[in-house]
């Protein structure tokens, strides 16, 4: 019967191609390391490679010295949802930049805890200005959320620009830098952020392509410093 099974599963695996949101078609490699015991967290090995992680982490991302990085194991809309649940409450007034469809979930997020939040729209494609901004100043805010690059229009925002009206305002400032983090400048000390996140870009299941892809991807990357070569009115979509 064992025999049957697995031949039957064999020829369900080469006819059926998993496109279901979440659980994803898992490499050979990776499917055999996941038979391993899981290691275990209170060693001292695990400790130093985690502390390795977060010693990087704030490297690239040039965070202040008792700055901590909380490593999570889900998506970046979980890093969303955690950031703005356990950062802010009901008493909080927010600022979201709205330009796309990730910043449109944070205004979900905030909604589904009830937080009091304020969407700046922007038209598709369009950067967040100081004009933008103006009306919000001195209204009693207390925190803003920003997708750093917001991934659906191909958008930068001025991080600099949104950095010096969250210090006027008071405001405690988090960045959603996922799809901005190591294309480009990313400094917490310079903008004086209080939450930075990211994600990674190779997903479960796409290991091998890591490689292949850093490779293939390195001299193709749309970043700042190739927008600042291009038409003022650029658009790109990602």
């Amino acid at each position: 019967t064992q025999g049957v099974s697995s031949a039957a599963s064999d020829v369900y695996k080469r006819q059926h191609i998993n496109f279901a949101v979440g659980p994803v078609q898992i490499s050979e490699e990776i499917s055999r390391i996941g038979a391993d015991p899981v290691p275990y967290f209170r060693t001292p090995d695990f400790s130093a490679l985690m502390k390795e992680n977060e010693a990087l982490l704030k490297e690239f991302m040039d965070a202040p010295e008792d700055a901590r990085a909380v490593f999570l194991t889900g998506s970046g809309t979980a890093s969303m949802d955690a950031v703005t649940q356990n950062v802010f409450t009901k008493d909080d007034r927010l600022l979201v930049v709205a330009g796309g469809s990730f910043g449109h979930r944070f205004c979900e997020i905030c909604e589904v805890y009830g937080i009091p939040h304020t969407a700046i729209e922007l038209r598709q494609g369009h950067a967040l200005t100081s004009a933008d901004l103006a009306p919000y100043a001195g209204q009693g805010y207390t925190g803003f959320l920003v997708n750093m690059h917001e991934t659906s229009t191909g958008v930068l925002y001025d991080m600099d620009m949104i950095s010096a009206f969250c210090r006027e305002n008071g405001l405690v400032l988090v960045v959603d830098a996922i799809s901005a983090f190591l294309a480009d400048d990313v400094s917490m000390k310079r903008w004086g952020a209080d939450v930075v996140f990211t994600d990674v870009w190779a997903s479960m299941g796409q290991e091998e392509e890591r490689a292949v892809r850093v490779k293939a991807f390195e001299g193709y990357q749309i970043n700042q410093e190739l927008m600042d070569l291009a038409h003022p009115d650029c658009m790109v979509q990602h």
